[in-house]
């Protein structure tokens, strides 16, 4: 709502994958004030046109080569090519800007972590860190949570559970 003006984009690895872990979630929050038509490609939230942009492959970041954005929220940044990454941080080109972006945790080797979370652990200026686990997550129940955790073991424990960028033993 008090970004700067110009045009926005959620992306993720496809149009679904952001429809449903975006932009359902939005209009769940907005009290269904979000009208998305994924034959558009677009919605308006706040006066501001949002893109929808999904990037499964390489050839991806043709789609918002010559684009210039006020904003993006990224669902599941590791997923992503990390070429359309770049490209998309290259776009973000109005003052004030931001690059939102979620994720579990993969690889310690993965480009994500090597290139931005290592990269500029205190530069709050270029990049900010939030790390949650599972018990961090309000909206499970605690029943749920023991039942996750009984789940899993080993590196999906570390990653799923705990938040750890991890790589299974013996790599």
């Amino acid at each position: 709502r008090n970004g700067p003006p110009g045009e926005y984009i959620v992306t993720g690895k496809s149009r679904d994958t952001c429809d449903r872990n975006v932009i359902t979630p939005l209009q769940n929050l907005t009290g269904h004030g979000l009208a998305y038509n994924q034959g558009r490609g677009y919605f308006h939230l706040f006066d501001k046109k949002v893109y929808v942009i999904g990037a499964n492959d390489e050839r991806a970041s043709a789609k918002i080569k010559g684009a210039t954005f006020a904003g993006a929220l990224v669902d599941e940044v590791t997923e992503l090519p990390e070429s359309y990454f770049e490209m998309l941080f290259s776009r973000l080109t109005i003052h004030g800007s931001k690059l939102f972006g979620g994720t579990n945790p993969d690889s310690p080797y993965h480009w994500l972590k090597a290139n931005y979370i290592d990269r500029f652990p205190d530069d709050e200026r270029f990049f900010k860190r939030f790390k949650f686990n599972l018990d961090d997550n309000p909206s499970l129940h605690q029943e749920i949570k023991d039942d996750l955790k009984k789940k899993y073991q080993g590196l999906w424990y570390k990653r799923f559970i705990l938040g750890e960028w991890v790589l299974a033993e013996g790599s």
